[in-house]
């Protein structure tokens, strides 16, 4: 549950890869890699990623196992090419993308983690000794608040909580950082399509790239990324 205006970072990271990916899902020559990643590999596909893993590790493999092996070996580093093509996470991407080649529906499903938030309490006090005047009281009492604020502020960033973003905008958003990241489009291409400015689109989404880990293209005529997520 959000805190005011923060949230846990996996909150809003966690439905960033959800949306990311539902933009993938729809792309269609993405979906055609899948596939075609399922043709060529059709057996080691159905093991879980960790398996492949170890089985295209060995130095060597016995008769017995030296297709898996070698089809191990293929699908893992075309699945990569794949996750390093379209500019995701690795991280987290390979084993999603990985899942989607044989249940395509698995694109729109992305880890979660539940934070549990406690409750904060502040501590408000005055002395009719130095303030003698409602006005003064208010003042005083405005001040004590926002000092201990700021100092929750740091706290909160310390474990890993972001300000909120506003949710009915968030898939929109999501959809410029597919253009970027996955398209290759510039900002002001995505700005044009979108009909707002070039800065506003890029301030927006490159903070989400920063947070998710996103490879954002090269491209000439190109800005300095934005600041972090605060």
């Amino acid at each position: 549950m959000p805190t005011l205006e923060f949230e846990p970072e996996e909150f809003l990271s966690n439905e960033c890869i959800r949306l990311l990916m539902l933009n993938l899902a729809q792309h269609q020559p993405f979906v055609q890699q899948l596939q075609r990643l399922g043709q060529d590999c059709p057996t080691v596909t159905r093991y879980a990623l960790s398996r492949i893993q170890a089985i295209r590790s060995r130095a060597d493999s016995l008769a017995s196992e030296r297709e898996d092996w070698s089809e191990a070996r293929a699908y893992y580093d075309k699945l990569s090419e794949l996750v390093s093509d379209y500019g995701l996470n690795p991280q987290w991407a390979m084993e999603l993308v990985h899942m989607a080649v044989t249940k395509p529906k698995a694109l729109g499903i992305a880890p979660f983690e539940f934070v549990e938030i406690q409750p904060k309490q502040y501590e408000i006090t005055w002395s009719d000794r130095f303030v003698t005047t409602k006005n003064e009281i208010r003042q005083h009492v405005l001040k004590q608040f926002e000092e201990q604020w700021a100092d929750y502020e740091g706290q909160l960033r310390k474990a890993g909580f972001v300000r909120l973003h506003k949710r009915g905008r968030l898939a929109d958003h999501m959809r410029w950082v597919f253009k970027r990241v996955c398209l290759k489009k510039s900002w002001n291409q995505i700005a044009t399509s979108q009909y707002t400015s070039k800065d506003t689109v890029r301030k927006t989404a490159q903070p989400i790239i920063d947070m998710l880990g996103l490879k954002s293209p090269e491209l000439k005529g190109g800005r300095p990324p934005g600041k972090p997520l605060t």
